[in-house]
């Protein structure tokens, strides 16, 4: 008994529970009454970079960690993980409310809140002012992309998974409609994130676009509609395979000093949800976290540019 207890306690040491989140309760001003997660890695270096992750609807934090292979990442990397969570007295499933426009607008709602929780994490000196990423699933990725359009200044990159454009809906009936996808021209799409980073000069976040082809919730049409907003946006319209297997298709798209700034992966055959490989290492399949064997972490690390 004792030996089998000893064995027991060496194979905790020897293998931690990386996914511990720390809540920091009071981070500044919080109009969007969300709760704020983080996750530092060992040996995490000052001003690192940092991943602002958004969950999807019927998730939380902890649901949206090492589920989705971003604690590995994390620990490779030296990135600093912001988890915002979403409550149930803004929305009943916990939804983040990216069709609102006093959630999405410059300066209000929930993305204020997120805002708050980067510059919070800045000014503690824990995360980076130059390295900031977003990423998002299905809610969560339309949340992000809308706080890319209206903050284009505070980050560098996104990676948005089942994701919708910005400015597809004003109101929660619109936001159905937009799930089975809406269809603008670039200019228009270009446009509203335009209006939303009040004509921001600067140069734009890059994106990354993942989007199950059998998708029954969010459909992926959307992806095609993201494309043309982003490209527009970026001026990007030197299309290109970077490969293309039984599980994906992998675009980019080169803006005209030869930069791919914009990149989609269509998911062969997959539904609604987050991709991950299990057999790589990549995340625990979980409610909306599908084994598809691909590892959209690794992708967007790597699209990043994430270095320790």
């Amino acid at each position: 008994m004792k030996i089998t207890l000893l064995l027991i306690i060496a194979f905790l040491f020897a293998n931690p529970v990386f996914a511990s989140l720390f809540e920091e309760k009071d981070f500044g001003k919080n109009e969007g009454n969300l709760k704020m997660f983080t996750y530092v890695p060992k040996n995490a270096n000052a001003a690192a970079p940092l991943l602002v992750l958004l969950h999807g609807c019927s998730q939380g934090s902890s649901d949206y960690d090492d589920e989705i292979g971003f604690i590995n990442i994390a620990e490779k990397t030296g990135a600093v993980l912001l988890l915002p969570q979403q409550s149930n007295s803004n929305n009943s499933i916990s939804c983040f409310n990216w069709f609102q426009p006093w959630d999405v607008d410059r300066g209000k709602g929930e993305g204020s809140s997120i805002i708050e929780m980067i510059k919070f994490l800045q000014k503690k000196r824990i995360a980076s002012k130059s390295e900031v990423y977003i990423s998002g699933l299905s809610a969560g990725g339309a949340m992000a992309i809308s706080i890319v359009a209206n903050y284009p200044e505070v980050f560098k990159g996104a990676g948005v998974i089942a994701g919708i454009p910005h400015g597809c809906a004003m109101d929660v009936y619109n936001g159905l409609a937009c799930m089975k996808s809406k269809t603008r021209s670039p200019k228009t799409w270009a446009e509203y994130v335009r209006r939303s980073s009040r004509n921001y000069k600067g140069k734009f976040p890059k994106i990354m676009i993942f989007h199950g082809t059998a998708d029954p919730y969010v459909y992926d049409k959307n992806a095609n509609e993201l494309k043309k907003q982003w490209t527009a946006v970026h001026n990007a319209n030197k299309e290109f395979l970077i490969s293309e297997d039984k599980l994906l298709v992998h675009k980019g798209y080169r803006n005209q000093k030869g930069h791919s700034v914009v990149e989609t992966v269509y998911l062969k055959g997959m539904g609604h949800g987050q991709p991950i490989d299990t057999r790589s290492g990549c995340g625990e399949p979980q409610k909306w976290i599908v084994d598809h064997g691909v590892c959209a972490a690794e992708m967007m690390s790597k699209f990043f540019n994430l270095k320790r």
